[in-house]
């Protein structure tokens, strides 16, 4: 009996400092706010509230871990798998706040028929964390391994426990000028409006010109093609399912929970 009593305390003991060496614990409460304490200091915050299934399909990151590329996006076009990866450089402020200076970026292409490359990252602080939008192209000659993308001289700072949202934004193939445009069959070209930070983060439009095809390869991502006919694709990154908000539920969309390790 008493060797019985001992092996229950002793279990005991075990279960309690698994609990207590846990680097981050996350806890739910009724009104869908996140609750993260940390091993350190044992400080609780709360990340931004939530609505129901809003936080459905995500993941956390550690923003100041920079020994491993950690995924903050993957996608298909082209009928090309990829997956966008970073590392983020951080340094605390002088009010001890943690903020990126920094950021690195590679893409890395999966079972490809066309490469895909990154054309441009931007990244700005929003009110609940971080946005970025990742603008990716296809690379029609270029055969090696994405170059990636690097950010410097960034001053964005890290809110714990709040959202990264990461938006994959596909560029056409064949980007042309207006003027070139004007030499075109009408439905050999199309055109859209695409939305870029400003220098002050503000989102704007920029209209960019696009052909089918440049006697080389046909930009099967925004155009239809059934013999001599040819016609342009409706943008479903911006048009198909407005109405779900839910991050993670489609591929130009990823939401991560930020953690910190200090």
């Amino acid at each position: 009996m008493k060797n019985s009593v001992v092996i229950i305390i002793c279990m005991c003991l075990a279960l309690a400092s698994c609990k207590k060496e846990a680097t981050n614990t996350i806890e739910q409460n009724g009104d869908k706010t996140a609750k993260f304490i940390h091993k350190s200091s044992n400080e609780t915050f709360e990340a931004p509230k939530f609505q129901k299934d809003e936080m459905e399909y995500s993941s956390n990151i550690l923003i100041d871990d920079t020994s491993r590329w950690q995924l903050i996006a993957s996608s298909q076009n082209y009928g090309s798998n990829y997956a966008v990866f970073a590392k983020f450089y951080t340094e605390n402020d002088s009010e001890n706040n943690l903020i990126v200076k920094q950021a690195e970026f590679k893409l890395l292409n999966y079972k490809n028929l066309i490469p895909i490359g990154i054309d441009n990252v931007q990244m700005i602080q929003s009110t609940n964390g971080i946005e970025m939008k990742i603008f990716v192209q296809a690379q029609g000659k270029y055969r090696g391994q994405d170059k990636g993308k690097k950010l410097s001289n960034l001053n964005v700072a890290v809110i714990k426990g709040g959202i990264l949202h990461t938006e994959r934004i596909i560029l056409p193939m064949h980007i042309i000028s207006q003027t070139e445009s004007r030499s075109r069959e009408e439905k050999q070209f199309s055109k859209h409006d695409f939305k870029f930070y400003d220098e002050n983060g503000i989102v704007k439009d920029s209209l960019i010109y696009y052909e089918a095809d440049n006697n080389q390869l046909f930009d099967t991502e925004f155009f239809y093609k059934d013999g001599i006919h040819v016609n342009s694709k409706k943008h479903m990154d911006e048009s198909a399912e407005k109405k779900v908000k839910a991050p993670g539920k489609r591929c130009r969309d990823a939401y991560f929970i930020i953690l910190a390790s200090n």
